[in-house]
């Protein structure tokens, strides 16, 4: 069933899509979201674990900043 959707602005499935591509090519989360900060996280982790050759593997996140790895 599909529901018809009113209101101005973004449907909230493309606002949730967009901030995965965000995360996804390795931009920070939002400072006030604690579960976009969360997947950052774990996307960081992952990524360095992996050796993704990615800015991930080169950066590391501290309190939602990222900065480069020494």
């Amino acid at each position: 069933m599909t529901q018809e959707r009113t209101g101005a602005g973004p449907a909230p499935e493309d606002e949730s899509d967009a901030l995965l591509d965000a995360l996804g090519r390795g931009e920070p989360p939002p400072h006030d979201d604690p579960a976009a900060r969360l997947l950052a996280a774990l996307r960081a982790d992952a990524c360095r674990d992996g050796g993704a050759d990615d800015v991930m593997s080169t950066h590391t996140w501290d309190d939602g900043v990222m900065s480069a790895r020494t």
